[in-house]
């Protein structure tokens, strides 16, 4: 996802915001009911005859309004037999819908379908050592003012690193730019100034270059590779089931799923986005977003990688993690 990102309001919001600062000055060096039932008609009115009592006492003695009527097809519940149909077929079947879904509502907790643009996925750690410690190691701690607008990502033009074969387990909005790849030591995120000749995609086993280092407000990324080599597609994406426990420092950078519901009282946090505290089986977590159609109640899954505020090579103020939906598809809300 593009970082040009405005400094938002962050007097009394900044405990939850981060890459507040604009990127327009990074330039990397290498360039990168009825009521029938009870009817009227079932008391013939014409059940006793006015003919009856008449002076044509022999013919109408045996009437045939007496034969007819007596016998009222109304009577013999053809009303009864539709209307115990209806409301049995009808009336019934929605009732029992309404107060399931009023008395039973679906709990608010992960979609267990729902891995966003991850096509496979595995609760089993990726187990290939591709580098990326020795990588993230590179990356040393830096300041970070929050009171100023410009840029302050910090670029280390290092001697090439190479990464074998590590996993792409999340892309950002931009896939030629954006991604995150890990191994069985560490997750990463790669944020590229000019695009790739193709997108990746997570599942892919990729190989490639590092040529250059960021802090950029204390999360570190790699700014420039080489040539990325492909090896293979499809594999499942390891990510960590985070919904009964807490999010920690530990999880940074990794692929989490959790959801929950939305608690009230969201606040701004930086730019145009906005924090809400995601409860999720007792415990809470924050949840960054510039999405407009998210409101408190709402009920969510994130799958997505950890990120915190400030970046965990960041010198300034305590790191707390947080859910950011740098992919709008990281997230599912049910309606």
């Amino acid at each position: 996802m593009n970082k040009l990102i405005l400094l938002g309001l962050l007097v009394g919001f900044a405990a939850c915001g981060d890459d507040v600062k604009k990127r327009s000055n990074v330039v990397s060096p290498n360039n990168q009911t009825t009521t029938n039932n009870a009817s009227s008609n079932n008391v013939a009115t014409n059940n006793v005859s006015t003919n009856n009592v008449s002076t044509n006492n022999a013919t109408n003695n045996v009437s045939t309004n007496n034969t007819t009527n007596n016998v009222s097809t109304n009577n013999v519940s053809t009303n009864n037999s539709t209307n115990n149909s209806t409301n049995n077929a009808t009336t019934n079947p929605t009732n029992n819908a309404t107060n399931n879904a009023t008395n039973n509502p679906l709990p608010c907790g992960p979609d267990a379908s729902f891995f966003g643009p991850i096509t496979s996925a595995t609760t089993t750690p990726y187990a290939v050592d591709a580098n990326l410690s020795a990588v993230l190691a590179a990356v040393p701690m830096g300041p970070d003012d929050v009171n100023t607008l410009e840029n302050e990502g910090v670029f280390y033009p290092i001697l090439p690193m190479q990464i074998n074969r590590a996993i792409v387990t999340a892309t950002g909005f931009q896939s030629t730019r954006s991604f995150w790849v890990q191994d069985k030591n560490t997750a990463i995120e790669v944020f590229l100034s000019t695009d790739l000749l193709s997108a990746v995609l997570p599942g892919q086993i990729i190989s490639f270059t590092a040529l250059e280092l960021t802090n950029y407000e204390g999360h570190p990324e790699i700014t420039a590779i080489g040539e990325v080599v492909v090896h293979s597609s499809n594999n499942p994406v390891p990510y960590r089931q985070a919904n009964s426990r807490e999010l920690s420092m530990n999880d940074y950078g990794y692929v989490v799923k959790l959801g929950g519901e939305l608690l009230p009282n969201p606040v701004l946090c930086g730019g145009n986005k906005t924090c809400y505290e995601l409860e999720h089986e007792g415990y809470v977590s924050t949840l960054r977003s510039a999405s407009t159609f998210l409101t408190p109640g709402d009920c969510v899954t994130y799958v997505g990688p950890v990120r915190s505020f400030p970046g965990p090579r960041g010198t300034t103020g305590a790191t707390t993690p947080q859910l950011d939906t740098l992919n709008f598809d990281w997230l599912k809300e049910r309606f």
